[in-house]
This record gives C-alpha cells, structure tokens and sequence, in this order.
C-alpha cells in the first residue's frame, strides 16, 4: 500500500513495481509486456460507441492489449501516471500481463487516498477469470478468430 500524499510516491511505487515485476516474470525478450488500453479514450471508438445503440455490449467495454517495452528512464509512477495512459487522476491505475499471459500485474487507487500494487499468477487457474473467458468465446461470432483464448483456458490447470 501507499499513501499518494507521500511526496516520495512516485520513487516508491516505482520501484516496488519493478521489483513485482522482475520476481513474478512480467518481462519477456528484455523487458516487454502487454498493458491494457482503454479503447474509450479514443474519441471516434466512444462516438461510435453511443451511436451503436447496443453500447452495453461488452464488447464495447473490452480492452485492447498492447505490446509495450520499457524505455531507459521509464516513470510508470510518475510521469506514466500523470499521462493518463497509466494512470487516473494522477496516480497509477493499470494492467498488465506478460506476454504469455501467465502473470497479471495491476495498480489501483484507492477512495482512501491509498495505492495497491496487486499480482495474479497463474491467471488461467482463476474460475471467475475463466467464466468470464467462456462468456466471451459464447458471445463471439463462429467466424471469430478466438485461438488465443482457447489456448488461454487449455493451459494445464
């Protein structure tokens, strides 16, 4: 946990987040990992959105994965956070995964004014994951292409 009046934070946080991240293997091919975009905060994806009249669809709310390194002098805590791109209002808020989907990393903040670093390995184990995993692939065209997934929920348990 962290305090976000903690005029340290970003230092903190970024190095309990590297720290998370190098034990639980996040990274791949030096240090690549996939991070959850918000497709919403495209302004043409949101017009189309509440133009589709089936805005509640999930499909609409799914997140797009992007493929990310880190850069020399990274600031996810900081100036990451301060972007919006990893952040709200300021603060850290994200997820992650790595790039074989073994190990989920997220931050979030908290009504108290409070930061969490969370880790999941072994996400494929999760039921509530892999419900949510058969819901999608129920609700998907036949035409879809869905490999990944079907891989995802085939991992040995």
């Amino acid at each position: 946990m962290f305090d976000v009046g903690d005029p340290d934070l970003a230092v903190a946080f970024n190095r309990a987040w590297h720290t998370t991240a190098v034990e639980h293997a996040l990274f791949s091919d030096g240090e690549r990992f996939l991070i959850a975009m918000d497709q919403a905060a495209d302004p043409a994806f949101s017009r189309a959105r509440e133009e589709s009249g089936s805005w509640r669809d999930s499909r609409w709310w799914e997140p797009v994965w992007a493929l990310v390194e880190l850069e020399p002098g990274w600031d996810l805590g900081g100036a990451g956070s301060r972007s919006r791109v990893l952040g709200s209002h300021g603060h850290p808020a994200f997820t992650l995964s790595s790039v074989d989907g073994s190990v989920f990393v997220g931050a979030t903040c908290w009504e108290d004014d409070t930061l969490s670093l969370m880790v999941l390995t072994h996400p494929h184990r999760a039921e509530p994951l892999r419900r949510q995993a058969l819901r999608i692939l129920d609700g998907l065209p036949p035409e879809s292409d869905d490999d990944d997934l079907r891989r995802w929920l085939e991992r040995e348990r």
